[in-house]
């Protein structure tokens, strides 16, 4: 699975030119014709157009260079593991009797999201003690495999 991989810089041509048009505004110069024939907007065109060029290549470095520069920013990548979460068990009623076993391997599916397909994590093992009305337990998503 490779890296989602972010846009580094997402301005193109037209706010490039907005940019330096604002620029050029706020300096209060002599400047005052800015309409596309002024040979000195010509120029700025070009300029942003070229830097669009560049910002579309710096937007699609391939992750082997994406994943040099994190190194050398000093970012590591953690190793891939199982999704964990911590999972609520409640009684059902206000009655707190006899303690609840939950045993281990207990799956439970997360439905919703854009997957139609529900996450299923597996519990380890927990009760709910006789008189508490609920317990907190620890689940995992994974695959089982079955073994010969």
């Amino acid at each position: 699975m490779s890296l989602p991989v972010p846009n580094l810089d997402d301005r193109d041509f037209a706010a490039l030119l907005t940019a330096a048009r604002d620029k050029i505004k706020a300096s209060g110069g002599s400047w005052t014709d800015l309409s596309v024939h002024d040979p000195g907007i010509v120029l700025l065109e070009a300029f942003a157009y070229l830097t669009e060029v560049m910002i579309y290549r710096l937007n699609r470095l391939p992750e082997k260079a994406y994943v040099s520069f994190l190194n050398m920013l000093g970012v590591s990548r953690h190793p891939p593991s199982a999704a964990s979460t911590l999972i609520t068990f409640r009684r059902t009623g206000s009655e707190t009797g006899d303690a609840i076993a939950i045993p281990a391997g207990t799956r439970v599916a997360a439905a919703g999201g854009a997957d139609p397909e529900p996450v299923v994590f597996t519990t380890e093992a927990g009760q709910i003690p006789a008189g508490a009305a609920e317990v907190t337990v620890r689940a995992h998503h994974y695959e089982l495999v079955e073994g010969s």
